[in-house]
């Protein structure tokens, strides 16, 4: 038996402030305000090395090729080395974060999906297009997408403050996936625009910001 986990260790090589000077304090979504970024998880740091914990699928010997799970990279990233995880040593169950990591994110009360979203998932699953879930997993697919959009405000502080655009993107599965924020004092909702899937064409439509 050999082992199940390994870390990934990579680059962020599609930062969108490559070009400009490092800040030192940034403003995490779930805090609201600034704090150093070395207390935050954020891609935008002086030294843009990333790190992730993955499963190991499969290993191939004869193309030397190695299959992972759950590594949350963009196409063409930059892997600069691989380590194994080994438990007694990097697992720490007394470990403590500051509040502000741990507090549960104000969540949204309700999903609408715009008529035909569920009809094309339906046709995915059936198609056998996606790798997590089957045909008969449609009920649990739309459960965990509600809960992702409910539970998780993807947004920025900055662009939940600013509302530049009202749609964003982001991926899930094999799903290509945009999504629409209502909030206001009678309504504080999501709704679920568009749905493609991810080995076609699925740049962000005009408007849509991921």
């Amino acid at each position: 038996m050999g082992y199940s986990h390994i870390w990934v260790i990579f680059g962020f090589h599609r930062n969108t402030n490559i070009t400009s000077s490092i800040k030192a304090k940034i403003t995490p979504p779930r805090l609201g305000i600034r704090v150093g970024i070395y207390a935050t998880r954020t891609p935008h740091r002086f030294s843009n090395l990333g790190l992730s914990l993955v499963k190991i699928e499969s290993i191939s010997a004869n193309s030397r090729q190695l299959t992972v799970l759950g590594a949350d990279l963009l196409h063409a990233t930059p892997i600069y080395d691989i380590k194994p995880y080994i438990p007694a040593y990097d697992s720490i169950p007394c470990a403590l974060v500051p509040s502000w990591v741990s507090a549960q994110q104000p969540a949204f009360t309700s999903v609408i999906w715009s008529p035909g979203i569920k009809e094309q998932i339906h046709r995915y699953l059936c198609d056998e297009q996606l790798t997590f879930y089957k045909p008969t997993d449609e009920v649990l697919l739309l459960q965990t997408i509600e809960d992702l959009v409910t539970k998780q405000d993807i947004r920025s502080q900055h662009q939940r403050t600013n509302l530049h655009t009202s749609t964003y993107s982001f991926t899930f599965d094999s799903l290509y996936i945009e999504v629409m924020f209502t909030e206001t004092e009678l309504n504080n909702s999501v709704t679920v625009t568009h749905v493609a899937h991810t080995s076609k064409d699925t740049q962000p439509r005009m408007g849509a910001c991921n």
